[in-house]
């Protein structure tokens, strides 16, 4: 039931977090390989994290560099980061070795998304021009659980993760962060790079993740010879003003932290432990790994809300549980006999309303069937309600599923997505563009859906190269089909 492959998507997120930036191959075996998020990604514990830096004055510092003259090591490095447009400078509550650079006026220097229609013709169908690298390797990255985000207040936020190939490696060498409005202007922007600086591999001190709330912005910048992480977090009205925390030693954190989520205050960890997480609560600075027992309590694959987060707990079947944020956690779905759930989501747009899959099996999950309840904390909350089964080729069984304005986006196939109406299980079937296989799931609303794409960069190879994002409009789509009770 369990494997302990490491997913594709969750390698390239951990490699940006990590101490030694080991080249890292495209996708092997994607899409079916691409577990990222379900629960066959909690059944695959998060690897390794890096290091941090020290807590200083809450700000953006030092004169903008325009394009290069940034600092590392101590040492001017001129032209090194003059592939940023603009204004770019330190973050100020960081060591100037830190390769991490932040816009300084975003909505100016990075021009909003643009597409451009489908080459198939399609109507209604466009997809995103990917104008910041060319040649073989992944130019997106879409690790994160929610690319694009509904916040509390109605806005929503895309967030772009731009990776650079390393022109002579099958893997990336620099990483931008972009967080847009839908539709609109640059929000924030924030830069990695990892080129070797002549130490060889590992010899990057400094590197940094970036994560959205609903509240703001959370990165993380970890320091491989101190062995400590340090995290900043800003507001929506004034991302470029960080508060820092302090230096949290990597043996708080489980042996050092990988992918991240935050909301409500708290930022949600996997950690080195298997199968284990951190909560770290930003206002105490307080770290909290959940055990039971004495030992790390076997949950994974977080999904965020104001006063917790539902996850996964992992054991002979895969159930949900709710964690709080001071490490408590409790039963919130448990699937009859001896069924899994192997995939959730929350709906930002319906008060968090859960969405989630049930299945006989996983990896590959079998006889999959939708489900969604209202909001709830605790098994006794739950408003279970059975939406439609359906066929699931892939066998994810709903593991990179989205939720959003009362519809769940699934990938049911290399070339196949399925669009769900919660209310009556009608749904939709979405074909990808010839060549080009889904990745994942990224946002559906009344107008459009989202996934992002990838080609095979080789003939023959199973490598899959994530380049591309499709968007349809919903009113293009072909009939809907009756929901299978």
């Amino acid at each position: 039931m369990k494997d302990p492959r490491q997913p594709c998507s969750s390698r390239r997120a951990v490699a940006l977090a990590a101490l030694a930036l080991a080249p890292l191959a495209s996708c092997k075996g994607a899409p079916a390989e691409r577990l990222s998020d379900g629960a066959a990604a909690a059944s695959s514990a998060a690897s390794s994290a890096a290091s941090s830096a020290s807590s200083a004055s809450p700000r953006l510092g030092g004169e903008p560099t325009a394009g290069g003259e940034p600092t590392v090591g101590g040492e001017p490095g001129a032209g090194h980061w003059s592939w940023l447009p603009g204004d770019w400078a330190p973050p100020a509550g960081l060591p100037e070795f830190c390769e991490l650079r932040i816009a300084a006026r975003p909505a100016r220097d990075l021009p909003p998304l643009r597409w451009r229609a489908c080459a198939s013709g399609r109507a209604g169908c466009r997809q995103l021009v990917v104008d910041w690298a060319s040649g073989r390797g992944s130019k997106l990255a879409v690790d994160v659980a929610e690319p694009v985000r509904r916040l509390s207040t109605g806005e929503v936020v895309v967030q772009v993760t731009r990776l650079y190939p390393d022109p002579l490696e099958p893997t990336f060498d620099r990483v931008m962060h972009v967080f847009y409005q839908l539709d609109g202007a640059a929000r924030f922007a924030y830069a990695l790079d990892v080129r070797d600086r002549g130490g060889g591999p590992g010899s990057q001190r400094c590197v940094g993740l970036i994560t959205s709330s609903d509240a703001g912005l959370v990165h993380r910048a970890d320091l491989s010879r101190e062995r400590v992480s340090v995290f900043g977090h800003s507001s929506w009205a004034d991302p470029l003003r960080a508060t820092y925390s302090r230096q949290i030693p990597f043996g708080e954190l489980g042996g050092g932290a990988g992918l991240q989520a935050s909301a409500g205050g708290a930022v949600y960890l996997t950690t080195q432990l298997t199968g284990g997480m951190a909560v770290v609560d930003l206002a105490s600075q307080r770290v909290t790994v959940p055990r039971e027992g004495g030992r790390p309590a076997s949950i994974e694959g977080y999904r965020p809300t104001a006063r917790g987060a539902v996850v996964f707990r992992i054991g002979e079947r895969v159930s949900l549980d709710y964690l709080s944020k001071d490490g408590s956690t409790r039963p919130l779905v448990t699937p009859p006999g001896a069924r899994h759930v192997s995939g959730f989501a929350l709906d930002r747009s319906d008060g968090d309303r859960l969405v989630w899959v049930e299945a006989d099996d996983l990896q590959p999950a079998t006889n999959t069937v939708l489900y969604t309840s209202p909001a709830a904390q605790r098994e006794g909350e739950l408003e279970r309600r059975r939406v439609t089964s359906f066929v699931d080729p892939s066998g994810d069984g709903g593991g990179h599923m989205i939720a959003n304005a009362g519809h769940a986006l699934l990938v049911t196939a290399p070339t196949q997505a399925l669009l769900v109406r919660l209310a009556d299980g009608q749904r939709w079937t979405l074909t990808a563009e010839p060549g080009t296989v889904f990745i994942k799931p990224m946002w559906v609303d009344d107008q459009d859906v989202w996934i992002a794409t990838g080609v095979a960069p080789y003939a023959g190879s199973d490598a899959v190269d994530v380049d591309g994002v499709l968007r349809r409009a919903r009113a293009s789509l072909d009939a809907a089909s009756p929901g299978a009770r």
